[in-house]
């Protein structure tokens, strides 16, 4: 009987690790979509709570300068579609370590842009975006 709880026990403590998980993808997905439907509507701190940057960090607005400088330069956004995702995921029990990256074509009135999107699992196993980077093309 012993043996046979012991190795439950490993069992349970296995690392399951994921590559392109559609789940994890599709979860990410819905994150970035509404962060950029968060800076299409204007809602800027909205967007900004999705992120790993609290409000109280001077970073905060520096990022959301960034939407408004776009928008300036650019024109309101017209639509975006995602480009590629990968992800690669680990997960130990209820912890969750990794990162989905996803790219878009942002399309705004007077232009368009190239989006990279890093998110990953909060502790809570939510998900957060790490990370972002905008080009204009």
């Amino acid at each position: 009987m012993g043996a046979i709880v012991a190795l439950v026990f490993i069992a349970c403590n296995a690392i399951e690790k994921r590559t392109n998980d559609p789940k994890d993808i599709a979860e990410a997905t819905k994150v970035a979509d509404e962060f950029i439907n968060n800076v299409k509507a204007k809602n800027y701190d909205k967007a900004m709570e999705l992120t790993t940057i609290s409000e109280d960090n001077p970073e905060h607005q520096k990022h959301i300068n960034i939407f408004k400088d776009l928008n300036n330069k650019l024109g309101e956004i017209t639509g975006f579609k995602q480009d590629t995702a990968a992800a690669i995921v680990a997960q130990e029990g209820n912890h969750i370590e990794g990162v989905i990256d996803l790219q878009y074509t942002v399309n705004y009135q007077r232009g368009q842009t190239k989006e990279s999107y890093t998110l990953q699992y909060d502790d809570d196993g939510k998900i957060i975006v790490r990370s972002y980077a905008i080009t204009t093309q």
